[in-house]
């Protein structure tokens, strides 16, 4: 079985039909979609082989110059040199036929006019070509990425599977170099996706000898089960928020006013949120496709505008 037998298509198939029919096979045939077939994965194999090799233009005319040999039977071998007279002859048709009393002379050509016909022929070539070639690949790299997404969001994988997704996942982006900026675009949608301020107006603390005002908390989420969380955080927003200003009021004034109070500041946060929602972000949960393992809870507090302290009696610092 050659290759266009494997695509269940003909030699003279357009780039467009290569690709529907690797497109359609492939779904058929993937090992996620037959887990009790033991030929699916050779099969699917040998589907991506003859689709690599025909979706390139210099690899299939070398294929089919190889498939050519195979099927022609041998070509009976030359009885000797040219004779001189049939040289001759085809020397003389050669010759073109030029104004009267030139005859037998070739004209000549504009000078460089030939050059640069030649040189836009060899341009045009090169770009209509590289498109060619370009193009199928593209459309591969996006149906594999796809697949595997798919194969990835599908309920009920074990996480031995989800861990084998996310290596052939891994080794798609070794090969595929340009997915590498589009997953970082994605893991940075997703992570955006998994954001939200904890406070509808600025938090007021007092230390005992001041008070420090806290405009905005920015909490991330991990990727486990992210929506649900996101939504019951929002829903109680006024009892998280009473909590975390009973436990920072209930602060050592020290340890949020010393050259460590940021992070002190965004521990005490993330410690009383976590109690508070009873959740375990340090846990391993089932891996996702941006974090292996996943997480659960609150796994990061931002402080994105700038807190301040104000003594009593003084201006804020």
């Amino acid at each position: 079985m050659n290759h266009y037998d494997t695509l269940e298509v003909s030699a003279r198939a357009s780039p467009e039909v290569l690709r529907a029919a690797y497109r359609s096979l492939i779904q058929r045939f993937h090992p996620d979609r037959r887990p009790d077939d033991p030929e699916a994965a050779a099969r699917a194999a040998a589907i991506t082989e003859a689709y690599d090799v025909l979706s390139d233009p210099v690899r299939r005319a070398a294929y089919d110059d190889w498939l050519a040999a195979q099927q022609a039977p041998a070509a009976p071998r030359a009885a000797g040199p040219v004779p001189a007279a049939a040289a001759t002859g085809a020397a003389a048709r050669v010759r073109t036929a030029g104004p009267a009393g030139t005859r037998g002379t070739a004209r000549p050509a504009p000078a460089g006019s030939s050059g640069r016909w030649v040189l836009g022929l060899l341009v045009l070539a090169f770009g209509l070509g590289l498109a060619t070639w370009l193009w199928p690949r593209q459309a591969a790299r996006e149906d594999d990425w796809a697949s595997l997404r798919q194969s990835f969001s599908a309920p009920g994988h074990t996480e031995e599977e989800l861990q084998a997704l996310l290596r052939r996942k891994e080794a798609l982006l070794q090969r595929q170099p340009a997915l590498r900026e589009r997953e970082a675009q994605e893991a940075a949608r997703d992570r955006e996706a998994r954001s939200l301020d904890l406070l509808d107006q600025p938090l007021e603390i007092y230390l005992g000898t001041g008070a420090m005002t806290i405009p905005r908390v920015q909490l991330v989420l991990g990727t486990f089960d992210g929506p649900a969380l996101r939504s019951y955080i929002l829903k109680n927003r006024e009892t998280l928020v009473r909590e975390l200003s009973r436990a920072l009021n209930a602060a050592k004034p020290e340890l949020l006013l010393g050259p460590d109070a940021e992070h002190n500041l965004q521990s005490m946060i993330q410690d009383t949120l976590t109690t508070a929602l009873g959740t375990q972000p340090q846990e391993s949960y089932p891996s996702t496709w941006f974090e292996s393992p996943g997480r659960y809870g609150v796994v990061a507090v931002q402080l994105p505008g700038r807190y301040s302290f104000k003594a009593y009696g003084a201006g804020p610092t």
